[in-house]
């Protein structure tokens, strides 16, 4: 939605570099190219405009790209094979969270192990109040980050969480945000481009399972 209540959607695209930019729909167009843009999918888009709001209104920066794509009606999308198996995350240290070094104007991806995992509260009626779920992100170095996933995401997580039975479980949090919270920087959900993944088949992942496999053989 937009700041009107209009339908209206956000993207992320990003190129076989892993260079990412931030696009945008108006609710003209919606319907159409939330067909035409399936998450995950490539496709080759010509014929669209090119803006510098990206860093005129802060507060829609979801890439850290100086311009932003404007999806019109004139803008053709054309299905094409994949031109990178990368996975594009660009993980950050817990670290630079804590200590305030990360721009909380941009998102962010982390990996680690779910060291805990509070409880869902319960649907609320009341539209000042959002559906809410605690729970802690762990590195290799025993840092841990406190993180809030809310409404539908926060009800989804919690269920993968139930439904998976590994352990240790790693977590993958995908375009989540960094915020200020009673003097300490927290980690949590940026809306719908936000994702989590658990145990994704990604080389990071494998290694993470091994290093924690090593520390534990020499215990």
């Amino acid at each position: 939605m937009d700041s009107e209540g209009n339908s209206a959607m956000d993207f992320i695209f990003v190129d076989e570099e892993g260079t990412k930019m931030h696009a945008t729909v108006n609710k003209t167009n919606y319907h159409h190219f939330r067909i035409a843009l399936p998450e995950g999918e490539w496709r080759e888009i010509t014929r669209f405009q090119i803006s510098n709001d990206n860093w005129n209104n802060p507060q829609f920066m979801v890439a850290d790209h100086t311009y932003m794509i404007i999806l019109r009606h004139e803008t053709v999308v054309l299905p094409i094979q994949p031109l990178s198996d990368n996975h594009f995350f660009k993980f950050s240290s817990f670290e630079r969270v804590i200590s305030g070094r990360h721009d909380v104007n941009y998102p962010v991806d982390f990996i680690g192990v779910i060291s805990y995992m509070g409880k869902l509260s319960p649907p609320v009626r009341n539209l000042e109040e959002r559906r809410s779920l605690p729970f802690h992100l762990r590195s290799l170095s025993n840092t841990e980050l406190y993180c809030i996933a809310y409404e539908d995401l926060a009800a989804q997580l919690y269920q993968a969480w139930k439904d998976n039975a590994s352990e240790p479980l790693i977590c993958v949090l995908s375009e989540w945000r960094v915020a200020r919270s009673n003097r300490e920087f927290i980690v949590v959900d940026g809306g719908g481009l936000s994702r989590f993944f658990f145990d994704p088949n990604i080389p990071e992942v494998e290694e993470m399972k091994q290093r924690i496999l090593n520390q534990n053989m020499l215990r």
